[in-house]
Order: C-alpha cells, then structure tokens, then sequence
C-alpha cells in the first residue's frame, strides 16, 4: 500500500509496493539426468541466476525421506536409497520450487 499525504507545498509518500510473487522469474530450468538411474544423478538449474539452495526427497506415497543441502559438483548420491520413485522438490535461490520424479533401479 501506498499513500501520500500533502498539506500546503509538503507532499509526503510512504508506505511500500509488494509484487504479486516473491521473485517473478518464470525463466528458471531445472535438468536432470540420468533417469532412471542406478547410484547418481546430476542436477542443475540455469536461468535468472537460479543456483540449487536444497532438494527434498519424498517416496511415492509423499512421506519426506531427507533434505540435502545444495550438492557439491550438482551431483547426487542416492546409493542409499531403495530402488523405487521418488519426487524432488528443487529448491531454489530464485524461482519458483521445482518438483521432478526419479526412478532409482538396483544395481
């Protein structure tokens, strides 16, 4: 909300404009790859100078696993994880949070 308050030749603005979204950049990507794969994948986010922040895991029925912190080298260990599907958040220093499915097979 903005306001400005005047009398006589003192006009006075105050108050702030917030934007509709936190950060509007809609031209984030997030890829991802291999998929399926067997112990690692890489991820990595470009545009709007998006940089992974942490990546939550969830199996496929929605419980949260774990909360890794941004990878080092944008790759990902999933040697400890059972073979099966699991969604990602992506969650990002700009944007909006991605959410990618990964299929982990056994060895």
């Amino acid at each position: 909300m903005v306001s400005t308050l005047s009398e006589g030749s003192i006009i006075v603005t105050q108050g702030f404009l917030q934007p509709n979204r936190y950060n509007p950049c809609a031209e984030v990507k997030v890829t991802f790859f291999p998929n399926p794969t067997v112990k690692e994948i890489t991820v990595e986010a470009s545009g709007c100078e998006a940089q992974i922040e942490s990546l939550d895991f969830y199996n496929s029925w929605g419980q949260h696993l774990a909360n890794l912190p941004r990878p080092k080298n944008n790759k990902i260990d999933l040697g400890h994880f059972a073979p099966g599907m699991y969604l990602v958040q992506i969650n990002l220093s700009k944007g909006i949070p991605q959410l990618i499915k990964i299929i982990k097979t056994s060895n």
